[in-house]
């Protein structure tokens, strides 16, 4: 069964209690990397301006797995290989 409202209300509903919990969303601005220390994303760098957006909780992303890991936003060294390789190998479907 479809969500009443469709997709759209659980997009919208994600949004609504990010941003009651004190989250920022950013529409339409690329994200050139994931910024990550001691194995966690504190915050991302966006293309434009080169700003940083630092978080306080944690860092939301729509990439896929083989996106996130094969795409260079994230620096694969700061995760061990292991890690990093059994992601890239993760079965489709």
């Amino acid at each position: 069964d479809c969500p009443k409202g469709g997709a759209r209300a659980i997009v919208d509903a994600l949004a609504r209690g990010i941003e009651k919990r004190g989250g920022s969303i950013f529409l339409n601005s690329h994200v050139d990397e994931i910024i990550i220390e001691n194995g966690m994303a504190k915050g991302v760098r966006l293309k434009k301006g080169n700003k940083k957006v630092l978080a306080k909780k944690a860092v939301a992303s729509n990439l896929s797995v083989w996106d996130l890991f094969g795409s260079g936003i994230v620096n694969n060294s700061a995760f061990p290989e292991k890690f990093v390789e059994e992601r890239k190998n993760t079965p489709v479907g």
